[in-house]
């Protein structure tokens, strides 16, 4: 089952904006909802009371996965990105590339496609679809993926979904952990 908490409304220039207090609201009933996996498709500030959402959403055994931001590699990863129990997700294209405006930081998990995604878009009351880029596409696949993974079963707090998705990631650029592909391309756990 796909939910939809919506806490994003949209400027009379068309960028889509949230307040703090929607972006709760929203939480919130993630929280109540208990899905296995949330994908967080935003950045922003560090915010003290979404992040005790965040923290009050992993103790009920969600995975978390967070976009890690487009801001490019002289910005830093945003919230919820950088939050320690949310699984930050980078951009790569299908030659397994960087996507040039992905944010690099030591904060970066793992790397999933995320470049010229067909996905569905809103055009009223039709269906629209149209290709497009960033790491909210690439979290999409990894919350969808981890729907499957034994990490993200019904239980206990998903305390180690980090540990092991940066272990079962593939390596990509630098050896080891780097600030582009984080441990690398995101396999399942």
């Amino acid at each position: 089952k796909l939910l939809n908490f919506a806490a994003f409304t949209e400027r009379k220039d068309g960028i889509a904006v949230a307040a703090t207090a929607n972006l709760a609201k929203a939480l919130d009933a993630a929280a109540m909802a208990k899905p296995d996996a949330l994908s967080l498709a935003f950045g922003g500030r560090d915010d003290r009371l979404l992040g005790l959402l965040v923290d009050e959403i992993d103790r009920r055994g969600v995975c978390i996965v967070a976009a890690a931001g487009n801001g490019g590699e002289q910005r830093r990863v945003p919230f919820p990105a950088n939050h320690p129990a949310v699984l930050a997700v980078t951009a790569i294209d299908n030659a397994l590339k960087p996507y040039a405006h992905a944010t690099h930081g030591d904060r970066i998990d793992v790397a999933a496609v995320g470049v010229d995604v067909f996905v569905p878009v809103p055009d009223g009351a039709r269906s629209a679809y149209r290709r497009m880029s960033g790491t909210s596409m690439a979290t999409a696949l990894v919350a969808g993926a981890l729907l499957r993974s034994p990490a993200c079963a019904p239980g206990p707090a998903p305390t180690m979904l980090r540990a092991q998705a940066r272990a079962a990631a593939r390596d990509l650029g630098a050896p080891g952990d780097d600030p582009v592909f984080g441990a690398g391309l995101f396999l399942p756990p």
